[in-house]
């Protein structure tokens, strides 16, 4: 499970090193005080997200990434 996935992106298993694809995802919920409830502070492995290869760099930067989908 991760908070932090994207349409048609994986990320690379810690263990066998196989890029793995979501299979279920879903809006990320709203808490009560309108923060999301995925802790950003937490680690991201940056080198096993498909996303941030891709981009070039990391993925939740959304000001950077927005321009690829603008």
């Amino acid at each position: 499970m991760s908070g932090n996935s994207w349409a048609d992106m994986g990320q690379e298993c810690q263990h066998c090193k196989i890029n793995v694809y979501p299979y279920k995802q879903r809006p990320l919920e709203k808490s009560k005080d309108d923060s999301s409830k995925i802790d950003q502070t937490k680690h991201h492995p940056q080198h096993l997200c498909e996303k941030c290869k891709w981009l070039g760099h990391y993925c939740r930067d959304s000001d950077r990434s927005r321009a690829y989908f603008d």
